[in-house]
Order: C-alpha cells, then sequence, then structure tokens
C-alpha cells in the first residue's frame, strides 16, 4: 500500500470519522472539531478549507471554544488545504508547535522482532499503584513541561469505555521503567495508536522501548486490528519507529490557542 492510499485511509477512520467516547464531538462539512469536558480542552482534528472560508472558519472556531472557555489545538497536516492555512491561523492568533510525524504500520506486515515475546517484564496496567507507576516514570522523563497525568488520562478513559485504552509498562527488578498506551478505536475504524513512550535515561539503549512497542503491538493484532499509528517526534522516537517498518505518511503540527491569548 503506497502513502497516498494510506493517508486516504488515515483521513478516513482516524481524522473524519475518529470516535473519542471522552469527547463531545461537532461534524460540519469543512471541519471535525472536539471538546473534552474532563480536560476543559478542544482540538480541531479535520479541516477542509478553501482560500474562500478559511479565513471564516477559523475565526467561528475561535468563538466556538471562547464560549466554552477552554484552550484548543488545530491539527494541521502538510497536505492540508489551503496551502497557506498555517499563516492564515497565526493570522488569527494561533501558535505553532513542533511538527511531529504521522506514522502507520500496517500490522499484517509488522518485522519479526515485534511480533516476538518482549524480553523485557511488560505488564498492561490494572491497579492504580501501577498507573502511578507510569506518573513517575513522566515526571522523571518530562519534567516540569505541562502535561496531563498518565493515570488521569487512562482512568478518564477507563470511566467512559474500559476498552478503549491499554497501559503498558516495563520492569526491570521490579523497578517501573518505561510505559507507553495504545488507544483502540470503536467501531469499524481499524486503527489502533500508540501514546506516550518514555524510559529512564539509565535505561534507554537497551531495547525497551522497541519491547513496549512490541507488546502494544501485539494486542492491537490480537484484538484483531489493521493498523498502528503514532505521532513520533522527528528526533528521537521516528528514526527508531522507521527501522520498526513505520511509514510516515506526513507530518502535523500542533496550532494552539489560548483563552485571553
Amino acid at each position: 500500500m503506497n502513502i497516498e492510499q494510506l493517508r486516504e485511509i488515515y483521513d478516513t477512520y482516524q481524522r473524519k470519522h475518529d470516535v473519542d467516547p471522552s469527547a463531545e464531538r461537532d461534524e460540519r462539512p469543512e471541519l471535525v472539531r472536539y471538546y473534552l469536558p474532563s480536560m476543559n480542552f478542544g482540538f480541531v482534528l479535520f479541516s477542509n478549507l478553501t482560500p474562500q472560508n478559511a479565513d471564516q472558519v477559523i475565526a467561528d472556531t475561535i468563538a466556538y471554544y471562547q464560549q466554552k472557555g477552554c484552550d484548543f489545538e488545530w491539527k494541521y497536516f502538510d497536505y492540508d488545504t489551503p496551502a497557506d492555512l498555517p499563516e492564515r491561523l497565526i493570522a488569527q492568533g494561533l501558535q505553532p508547535d513542533e511538527a511531529e510525524a504521522v506514522m502507520v504500520l500496517e500490522i499484517k506486515n509488522a518485522p519479526a522482532r515485534l511480533l516476538e515475546t518482549p524480553q523485557y517484564d511488560i505488564q498492561r496496567a490494572t491497579t492504580l499503584e501501577q498507573l502511578h507507576h507510569a506518573d513517575a516514570i513522566q515526571d522523571a522523563v518530562w519534567g516540569n513541561e505541562p502535561r496531563q497525568k498518565v493515570s488521569e488520562r487512562v482512568l478518564g478513559m477507563w470511566d467512559d469505555d474500559p476498552n478503549s485504552v491499554s497501559l503498558h509498562i516495563a520492569y526491570i527488578e521490579n523497578k517501573p521503567v518505561s510505559y507507553g498506551r495504545v488507544e483502540f478505536s470503536q467501531g469499524d475504524n481499524p486503527f489502533a495508536s500508540i501514546w506516550s513512550g518514555s524510559t529512564l535515561p539509565d535505561y534507554r539503549g537497551r531495547g525497551i522501548y522497541t519491547a513496549v512497542v512490541a507488546s502494544r503491538l501485539q494486542e492491537a493484532q490480537q484484538r484483531q486490528y489493521q493498523y498502528l499509528t503514532v505521532d513520533a517526534k522527528p528526533d528521537t522516537s521516528m528514526p527508531i519507529l522507521n527501522k520498526l517498518g513505520f511509514i510516515t505518511i506526513t507530518y502535523s503540527t500542533p496550532y494552539n490557542w489560548a483563552v485571553g491569548g
């Protein structure tokens, strides 16, 4: 399957018709936007704009989230229209963040190393204590960078649908050293997505990150998903995922707007 075909499937299921059980969804012909009450946060996941309507749609979207009193993110993909959409977003006060590679792996084509039993002790979290293990890893890796706690995100999703997310944690001598989550789409969406792969600095370079990817892929395979997707940072996880067979279908850039700007 070539990149154009993967983009078409990705857009259909992950951008136009994805269903987040914890979010309010507002679908319009020209865009799809969400609101997460639990986080008081919004995001635009898909847009199909023209030079004629882009400025008005952006202004309407700002007003929509202003009324809700929340910050929001407009996720721009490199092939979105019009071509000057980034400049139009900036002109109305949205600020670009770091671009990430959108990567997809067709699970049936996964390399053998991702299908082997991981050599490390990787557990699917089932208790609050394990969720707090992931919080501790996140704090150690990301420091003071503002992020929602892993436990808050997972518990919120479990409340909406216990089957919608799994958290995989790697342990060495009973110490939690790495974690990542995998989210499962609803309905006929063939995509599972992996997020937040983080490993303590002292344990990097041992293949633990790859083992946690393998563990999540194998769960997605067991649950009969066809594709695994991830937003990867070009200078960290992207090179590893390239070697594991993931294909970059585009780059995405979050454009952020804050209440009171």
